[in-house]
């Protein structure tokens, strides 16, 4: 939750898929209380999936969930990934592109 978050001011959202070596601990590592966007960062169920299927549904409830519970700019919803990440960001968000503000594959 960022630090600057106000309820009355609704905040952007980052979604960031891992890679197929890594998980969400690991590449959430730089995440820490910091004003700015709230950040998600989703575990790709299955390793090797790309984000099909119900990693690909567990995107899209995790950022639903986060939606629900806090106030969030359904205008600044923004995907991103690196490696199997960056094809997650590609398959979720074009099959979902009225979503996403932006997808980034890095």
């Amino acid at each position: 939750i960022p630090t600057d978050y106000d309820p009355a001011r609704p905040a952007a959202l980052v979604v960031t898929l891992h890679g197929y070596s890594g998980n969400h601990p690991e590449h959430s590592t730089g995440a820490a209380p910091r004003p700015g966007p709230f950040e998600l960062f989703v575990l790709g169920r299955s390793r090797g999936c790309g984000y099909a299927g119900i990693a690909g549904a567990d995107v899209l409830d995790a950022a639903a969930y986060v939606r629900r519970h806090w106030s969030i700019d359904p205008r600044r919803l923004h995907l991103a990934g690196g490696s199997m990440g960056g094809w997650g960001t590609f398959l979720v968000a074009s099959r979902q592109p009225h979503l996403w503000a932006s997808g980034r594959p890095t």
